[in-house]
């Protein structure tokens, strides 16, 4: 009796060895929990980067009429805009389909939330709805990465896209 309340050197080696895993295991644990809180923070801090940055390109047309009317006409066909007014209407979307790109680059990395993706995608398939923007992306395809073009290409394959403007 007396016998079984000794605890050998070896036991005590096993029971250390196993109090140890367990604080591994823990540890562990929270690690994950630690990565898991940090890459939701940064997916949401993506995203909001992502609105700002949208945000940046849109104004660009509400805060210039000039711009604005540009816009608008270049969306009907490049042929329509002077030289002028056709810089400006390349450059524009210039900007916005680099930001689409570089979206699209950070939903297939995981970075970019899938709702975020699908609304951008959707705008995107109602940009490429417009002839202006068509006749644009034909000229300026060659300027993006290539698995970015097939998926533009494949959004103007889809061809679901509606007018970005009511009276269109």
């Amino acid at each position: 009796y007396a016998h079984m309340n000794e605890i050998t050197i070896a036991q005590l080696g096993n029971l250390g060895e196993f109090v140890g895993a367990i604080a591994v295991i823990a540890s562990l644990i929270y690690v994950a929990a630690q990565i898991k809180q940090n890459t939701n923070a940064t997916r949401i801090a993506t995203g909001q980067a992502h609105v700002d940055i949208w945000n940046d390109i849109a104004s660009n047309l509400c805060t210039s009429s000039e711009l604005a009317s540009v816009w608008h006409q270049g969306l009907k066909g490049v042929s329509t805009l002077d030289d002028g007014a056709k810089v400006q209407f390349f450059a524009q979307l210039g900007l916005i389909f680099r930001y689409y790109e570089s979206s699209y680059i950070e939903w297939q990395e995981g970075a970019l939330d899938d709702r975020l993706w699908e609304g951008l995608r959707s705008t995107l398939s109602d940009q490429l709805s417009h002839r202006g923007s068509l006749e644009w992306w034909q000229h300026r395809r060659h300027w993006f990465y290539d698995d970015f073009q097939v998926m533009v290409d494949d959004v103007i394959a889809d061809g679901g896209g509606r007018s970005m403007y009511a009276e269109e």
